[in-house]
């Protein structure tokens, strides 16, 4: 009895520590699984904006927020923008009249035999053509805008400075220079081929009513000469030039009679003035119409 009675008392000690256990091991994992709810729970009501339920019961990346900003229409700064350079747009279009610049290129252009290459959205103008085995090439930009209030201000100041000063014995660097502002332009005289190919290249400034010429130029190379980005190559070689003025008043005449020949005579400097001017009405316009399109567009692009 006292062996049999030990055995029933070891058994009923071994399922109690197995009972023990077993809530041991229950409590810790019911523990677990409350912290983890609990952690979930704040989660996701600390971050509400990037995460959003799904029937799989699995958090997803709501990625609503972000497309919402790339899809935000053009700031207020854009639009003021817009509507500023819309006004200018109608502004200038409603001044702007190009028929005389019109008629004056038609005229130039039958008396002369020139062709014009006149390309959008740049600022240069070329005249060209052949004659006798040479290709004659005229060269020059839009014409710098300028307000005439302003040049008929600086005229009146400058003519009440002259009255106001004594004469003095020596010219000063203005009275040398003479009067500036004139559009500059370039002709090129080209002969490719013959017994002395090359180029003659002018530095020429327009007036009102004729042309002066600033430097004679001779470059060997005629395709050089007569490439588009002959204004930086030709700098680059540092070719030998001749100021016109101290040329002898008989080799001046000369060369003008050798430019009047090729159709560049003092109607010239009245066209380039012209047609200048009328080329950067022309472009302004374009560019504030390219513009204001640009950025009125700004949320079309994201």
């Amino acid at each position: 009895r006292r062996v049999h009675g030990d055995k029933h008392f070891s058994l009923r000690f071994l399922c109690v520590t197995h009972k023990l256990i077993a809530a041991m091991m229950l409590s810790r994992v019911t523990s677990h699984v409350v912290r983890r709810a609990s952690s979930s729970a704040l989660h996701r009501a600390a971050a509400p904006a990037l995460f959003a339920p799904h029937a799989s019961g699995f958090p997803l990346l709501a990625i609503s927020g972000i497309r919402k900003l790339a899809t935000t229409p053009a700031t207020t700064a854009d639009s003021k923008l817009a509507a500023v350079l819309g006004r200018e747009l109608q502004h200038e279009r409603s001044n702007y009249d190009g028929g005389e610049a019109k008629q004056e290129l038609e005229s130039f252009l039958k008396r002369t035999g020139f062709n014009l290459v006149d390309k959008e959205r740049t600022s240069q103008i070329y005249l060209t053509k052949s004659q006798n085995g040479e290709e004659i090439i005229v060269n020059f930009t839009a014409s710098p805008f300028q307000d005439e209030e302003a040049n008929k201000s600086d005229e009146e100041d400058e003519e009440n400075k002259q009255e106001g000063q004594e004469e003095d014995d020596e010219p000063s660097f203005d009275d040398l220079m003479g009067p500036q502002g004139g559009e500059e332009f370039s002709v090129t005289v080209a002969r490719k081929s013959g017994a002395k190919p090359g180029a003659l290249y002018f530095r020429c400034e327009a007036t009102s009513d004729d042309f002066n010429i600033h430097t004679v130029q001779y470059i060997a190379d005629a395709e050089v000469a007569t490439s588009a980005s002959i204004e930086t190559d030709w700098t680059s070689t540092r070719t030998y030039e001749s100021e016109f003025d101290v040329l002898d008043e008989s080799v001046q005449k000369a060369f003008r009679s050798y430019l009047k020949n090729r159709g560049i005579d003092e109607s010239m400097g009245m066209f380039v003035k012209t047609f200048g001017a009328d080329k950067e009405n022309r472009e302004y316009i374009r560019w504030i119409a390219d513009v204001r399109e640009f950025v009125s567009n700004t949320s079309s692009s994201k």
